[in-house]
């Protein structure tokens, strides 16, 4: 287990190592979860932090492209429906997905 020894600052601040904020992808503003396991605190990378602002980015790459979430979806469906009839001829013959 790596660990490295960090202050507690003024206003209850900690500085996590540049070396271990690079390799966890940390930002500033980004949440994270300190949690008290035993007789030990842990701090977690809050996954929801990432799932929203993955989100927030694709919500603006269709915007600016003039997609629809709908639209996504439906081309989606269609993407899968045609991978399967490729992959699985005889299933898809069975399902009527023949097209």
């Amino acid at each position: 287990m790596d660990q490295q020894v960090v202050f507690l600052r003024d206003r209850g601040r900690v500085t996590i190592p540049a070396s271990v904020r690079e390799e966890y992808g940390l930002e500033e503003g980004m949440a994270l979860i300190l949690a008290k396991e035993k007789d030990r605190l842990v701090l977690y990378l809050s996954r929801e932090e990432y799932v929203e602002a993955l989100l927030d980015q694709v919500g603006r790459a269709l915007k600016a492209r003039g997609i629809t979430l709908k639209e996504l979806l439906e081309d989606g469906e269609e993407i899968r429906e045609e991978v399967f009839r490729e992959r699985y001829p005889e299933l898809a013959r069975k399902y009527d997905l023949g097209r």
